[in-house]
C-alpha cells in the first residue's frame, strides 16, 4: 500500500533553511568588517548548496526504484486480473456445458 511519506525531507528541508536564514541574520547584525561579513555569507551560501545536493542525491537515490516497483505492481496487478478472468470465463463455459447437457436429456 501507497503511503506518502515525505514529511521527513520537508522537515530537514526546513530546517536547513531556517538555520541559514538564522546565521545569516546573525552575521549581518554582528560588528565585523564588510569584507568578513561578505566571506561569511560566500561561505555559508557555499555550505547551503553542499547541503541541498547532498540532499537531492539522497532524495533522488531513495526514489530511484519507485517507477521500477510501481511497473511491477501495475503488472502483478494485470497478471491477476487476467488469471480471474480466465477462472471466470472457464467456470462460466462449464456451467453452461452443464445446463446444455442437462436440458438435452429432458
Amino acid at each position: 500500500m501507497y503511503t506518502n511519506d515525505n514529511s521527513g525531507s520537508s522537515f530537514t528541508l526546513g530546517l536547513i533553511a531556517g538555520a541559514a536564514i538564522g546565521a545569516g541574520l546573525a552575521i549581518l547584525y554582528a560588528p565585523k568588517v564588510g569584507s568578513e561579513v561578505r566571506g561569511q555569507l560566500r561561505r555559508m551560501g557555499q555550505d547551503a548548496m553542499s547541503s541541498l545536493g547532498d540532499m537531492s542525491r539522497s532524495i533522488r537515490k531513495s526514489t530511484e526504484g519507485l517507477a521500477d516497483r510501481g511497473k511491477d505492481m501495475m503488472n502483478e496487478v494485470a497478471d491477476q486480473g487476467e488469471r480471474l478472468y480466465d477462472r471466470a470465463t472457464n467456470e462460466a463455459s462449464r456451467m453452461t456445458n452443464d445446463a446444455t447437457r442437462r436440458t438435452g436429456s429432458i
